[in-house]
């Protein structure tokens, strides 16, 4: 089932996740994620979240699932090449988006990645999500991305720009479970984020 969103009805989807919000009024940096939710959650005060939900927040999510499942229309995989290019745009690029017009609107100004691939439908790769899948997969990287200087103390990243590659090795004195590299948790769900245009 997951985790329990408190401010939340049961069975509701998300459709979008949006904006980085910090509060001007809080003296501790706790960032909030943009959220929103059909059926929409305002009469609950349920817009936002703290960004260490994000490991849990995609597209089609079901928050507080009771009887509600997951689905996807366009499901597809894509194996990445070596000499494929992604190209930085926006999702206004993607052409088939059913959403109301208001969402239409938030979601065209957020960051993509395309990749153009010829005679076969364009991928487009929302740049929260693909981060959400590599990097924020877990509440504790979510977290700890925010503090530089906790990244610093937990990992070691050495990068060869020669050979295009960059090794990232988990500190001994790291509070980092070193079990949660294991691949599994880095896969399964970007799927669900590429969009085919």
């Amino acid at each position: 089932m997951g985790a329990r969103f408190y401010k939340c009805d049961d069975d509701v989807r998300v459709v979008h996740t949006g904006k980085i919000l910090v509060r001007e009024s809080d003296k501790s940096y706790r960032p909030l994620i943009e959220v929103w939710c059909y059926p929409p959650q305002q009469k609950n005060n349920f817009h936002a979240t703290a960004f260490s939900n994000v490991p849990a927040l995609y597209r089609g999510k079901i928050i507080n699932q009771r009887g509600l499942s997951e689905s996807y229309a366009k499901r597809g995989r894509h194996k990445f090449r070596s000499n494929e290019l992604l190209r930085h745009s926006n999702l206004s690029e993607f052409p088939d988006s059913e959403s109301a017009e208001s969402l239409r609107k938030k979601e065209s100004a957020q960051h993509a990645f395309v990749l153009d691939r010829g005679a076969a439908p364009k991928l487009i790769i929302p740049q929260l999500e693909l981060a959400r899948v590599l990097f924020y997969a877990s509440s504790y990287l979510s977290r700890a991305s925010l503090m530089s200087s906790r990244l610093l103390t937990d990992f070691k990243v050495e990068v060869n720009t020669k050979e295009d590659y960059a090794n990232i090795e988990v500190l001994q004195t790291s509070n980092f479970p070193p079990s949660a590299w294991v691949l599994p948790i880095f896969y399964g769900h970007i799927y669900k984020e590429a969009y085919y245009a």
